[in-house]
């Protein structure tokens, strides 16, 4: 999944650097707009398959802390539903043209045929999937509510779970705002300089999904970091009271009952020294 993320960033980055991408048409060669249309083609194959598998992942959490055969059964079949959807994406997105060349074909030298592209694939087939998407987000969203709101755990840990379900939010607002760039992608009359709008919305959407999936992986990490900082809390804790005490202790005046006491305390060492030699002597 995050090698599949590497791989649309490169392209991105790729086919903006070497191909201008999000440049206007009228700015751009034959070469450079059919090299654009193969960089967008496979783009498009790898970031839909990428956000299948972070709902699939996503998923798989949920079986994990499932605790009964409804919730494990929806899951499931959610599941299935997101796999059938996606081989009929990976099936239907090449049919658009026979070859496919002929997509990027401003020539018109490759003999074939292209359906109305700019009616179905652009049109019908990217809102379709971006709208069953959404909606996929959505039902994600609310399949574990109820589990959560039950759960026996303290309030202060399931406000850390909404949160975390609110990235999860900020993902699927990500998503809609994608679907109408890719309404006025559609409409537009330089869809070149337009689709800048859809890849970027593209890249904030996959990364959160790929940061909520990523979450019980990092709850080793957090645990250590919040060990690592009670462990130094406590030690200043006891730092400052050591030195408090030691302060107080200092504060205290010291009694001499008699100048033999006082001897002792000024010339420790001469006084030990004394009592040896009068050992010897005994």
């Amino acid at each position: 999944m995050k090698t599949l993320t590497i791989v649309l960033l490169l392209q991105i980055v790729a086919g903006a650097i070497e191909f201008k991408l999000g440049f206007s048409g009228l700015r751009l060669s034959p070469d450079q707009m059919a090299s654009n249309i193969k960089v967008s083609s496979v783009k498009q194959r790898v970031y839909k398959m990428t956000v299948t598998l972070i709902k699939l992942s996503i998923l798989m959490i949920y079986l994990k802390i499932g605790v009964s055969r409804t919730f494990e059964r929806l899951c499931k079949l959610t599941m299935c539903l997101l796999v059938a959807w996606q081989i009929v994406v990976v099936i239907v997105v090449p049919a658009q043209c026979t070859p496919l060349e002929k997509l990027w074909d401003f020539t018109g030298t490759v003999e074939g045929h292209c359906i109305n592209a700019n009616a179905f694939y652009h049109g019908q087939c990217y809102n379709l999937t971006s709208a069953f998407h959404i909606l996929m987000d959505i039902w994600i969203l609310v399949l574990p509510l109820k589990l959560i709101i039950r759960i026996p755990r303290p309030p202060r840990e399931k406000i850390a779970l909404f949160i975390i379900f609110g990235l999860g939010v900020i993902s699927t607002i990500a998503s809609i705002v994608r679907l109408q760039s890719l309404r006025i992608f559609t409409l537009s009359n330089d869809p070149f300089y337009d689709s800048l709008p859809i890849n970027t919305w593209s890249m904030v959407e996959v990364n959160i999904g790929i940061v909520c999936a990523s979450i019980p992986s990092l709850k080793p990490l957090l645990s250590r970091a919040q060990r690592h900082y009670s462990e130094q809390l406590s030690y200043k804790c006891s730092d400052r009271k050591y030195e408090e005490s030691d302060w107080e202790d200092a504060g205290k005046p010291t009694i001499l009952k008699t100048g033999k006491d006082l001897m002792i305390s000024l010339h420790p060492s001469n006084t030990q020294v004394e009592h040896e030699e009068v050992r010897v002597i005994r």
